[in-house]
């Protein structure tokens, strides 16, 4: 009995892994979609895409226009952060929580994220 209840954990928490690798995945592949966001994209667009371009102008001694490779690789890691920061406070408050639970969690999360970052809240004025 106890033999069994260890191996459902175990299987638990091998998918929610597995879920969150693949979340993972898609958000970092969704960056390489931002350079072809036209307008003013959205709230989340800006934060990320604009941020990373004040990252590097900040350490480089020009205009960020020369380095948009070094844009969208800083881009990625603010794309990956803002996406990670929240779900880890997610699961530090549902530690507990089934397999199921937190793979739902991570499910809607990761929708919500990406439909924030290229749909939802559309930037009313641009930089």
């Amino acid at each position: 009995m106890i033999r069994d209840h260890l191996a459902a954990k175990a299987d638990g928490k091998v998918v929610t892994t597995a879920v969150l690798g693949s979340a993972i995945a898609l958000v970092a592949a969704s960056t390489a979609a931002l350079p072809y966001v036209r307008g003013y994209g959205t709230t989340l667009f800006q934060f990320v895409a604009l941020g990373a371009a004040a990252i590097v102008e900040s350490m480089a001694s020009s205009s960020g226009d020369g380095h948009l490779t070094a844009v969208w690789l800083v881009a990625l890691l603010v794309n990956l952060a803002s996406y990670l920061i929240p779900l880890v406070l997610l699961h530090l408050f549902k530690k507990r929580a089934s397999a199921s639970l937190r793979v739902g969690v991570i499910f809607v999360w990761t929708v919500f994220y990406l439909a924030a970052l290229f749909v939802l809240f559309p930037a009313r004025d641009g930089p």
